[in-house]
């Protein structure tokens, strides 16, 4: 796993733990669980920030996706990192947007089998 995924999944870490209070297993993802609480409202719908609109059908289709191939997400979501490199924001409203972004560049980018 590149350097910059390393810490990006650090941040995640810290920011699960400090804004939710959970402390994860080391075999799970940290950002997929941060995108699921930042993202959803609890009730299985999404709640994405006003800039970055995510679909109902596009919430479903990331949770199919994290359900059933967890690897493949996560190995596509890692190259985007890994190529883009975008900040990894603090503050939890920026935060909200940066998970918004990525799961939305994921899923344009995952392809099926």
């Amino acid at each position: 796993m590149d350097e910059y995924v390393k810490q990006v999944n650090q941040q995640a870490t810290e920011a699960l733990r400090e804004l939710f209070g959970l402390v994860l297993p080391a075999e799970e993802n940290p950002l997929l669980e941060l995108i699921g609480l930042l993202l959803g409202d609890g009730f299985g719908e999404v709640q994405p920030p006003p800039t970055m609109p995510i679909t109902s059908q596009q919430w479903l289709d990331w949770h199919h996706l994290a359900s059933t191939t967890p690897r493949r997400l996560t190995a596509v979501m890692n190259r985007i990192l890994e190529t883009e490199q975008p900040r990894f924001p603090t503050d939890p409203t920026a935060m909200r947007t940066w998970v918004a972004s990525l799961l939305l560049n994921t899923l344009d980018r995952f392809e099926p089998m």
